[in-house]
């Protein structure tokens, strides 16, 4: 059995299913395999930051009240703080990806204009 990478999934763990993609006419496809992991249990997938783990226990203690608990939208309020929790840890994380990005194309230019100093 081949030695899988840490963020691989052990084989007994992924599903693998193949789909049609039509090539030239419908009659005709071209198989391909792809390989996912079950999504039978979303919650079970979503790990909470530490920023945001009360508002997302909350809401998941909200869901596990009941379909209709949520249907009717009692779980409305808890779901949109889990929302604003998180789109403030994704913009914080794209301020510090765009700052990283600067700072790069920054080195990048000094060592270009040093090249061309050189010539």
């Amino acid at each position: 059995m081949p030695q899988l990478s840490p963020w691989q999934p052990s084989l007994d763990q992924v599903h693998v299913s193949s789909r049609c993609i039509p090539i030239s006419t419908p009659s005709k496809c071209k198989r391909v395999r792809s390989t996912h992991l079950p999504t039978s249990n979303t919650s079970t997938l979503l790990t909470p930051s530490p920023g945001c783990a009360e508002v997302v226990a909350a809401l998941e203690e909200c869901h596990a009240r009941g379909f209709l608990w949520k249907v009717t939208g009692n779980c409305s309020e808890a779901k949109y703080k889990v929302n604003m929790c998180l789109r403030g840890l994704r913009l914080e994380r794209t301020r510090l990806n765009r700052e990283a990005a600067k700072e790069k194309r920054e080195k990048i230019k000094q060592a270009w204009a040093e090249l061309d100093a050189n010539k």
